[in-house]
């Protein structure tokens, strides 16, 4: 039976000391991240896996998530501080990712359907769901699409935000045109 979760992971993976000793310097030299020789990390591996000691560093924590692919908890590692507005950064870099093609006509298509219904039923409650997706396209395009579909997506924001337009000054909000 396995002294703590780290010792049970690596036993559950079918991995070797001396392998997860290599697979950690391995990992680290990919990170540009310095850690313990061998031989020291040999001791250490063992200190931790049997619970004599707490595996407190972060960058050995990362290491560990690296190499196993679990999370900290899986692991017998405290929780990871969270750092709300790092969060909030990758979530939206990860978002500006996903945009493509499909999603360029997505909008697109938004846009053409707003354009329509002001056509039909004039735009009263047009304008707040333009300055919707004016907000949705800009977020995008601030934290970068890949190149070639920033000038699509521009382009459709461009349209959208010249329909929001028309629909300040039919309501006679020239500030806000």
């Amino acid at each position: 039976m396995a002294a703590t979760r780290l010792q049970a992971v690596r036993k559950s993976l079918g991995y070797s000391a001396d392998a997860v000793i290599g697979m950690l310097h391995q990992r680290a030299s990919m990170l540009g991240e310095s850690v313990m020789s061998r031989a020291s990390l040999k001791t250490k591996l063992s200190r931790w896996e049997n619970g004599h000691e707490a595996v407190s560093l972060p960058v050995y924590q990362r290491l560990f998530r690296d190499i196993y692919g679990r999370t900290n908890e899986e692991l017998g590692f405290p929780p990871e501080e969270t750092d709300v507005e790092a969060a909030e950064l990758r979530a939206r870099l990860g978002a500006a990712r996903t945009v493509d093609s499909a999603t360029i006509d997505l909008f697109r298509r938004q846009v053409d359907h707003a354009r329509h219904v002001d056509r039909r039923f004039g735009g009263i409650s047009l304008l707040d769901q333009l300055r919707n997706l004016i907000k949705q396209m800009e977020d995008l395009l601030r934290y970068g699409p890949q190149r070639g579909q920033r000038e699509a997506l521009a382009a459709v924001l461009v349209e959208a935000s010249t329909l929001a337009g028309w629909e300040s000054l039919d309501r006679n909000a020239t500030n806000q045109a």
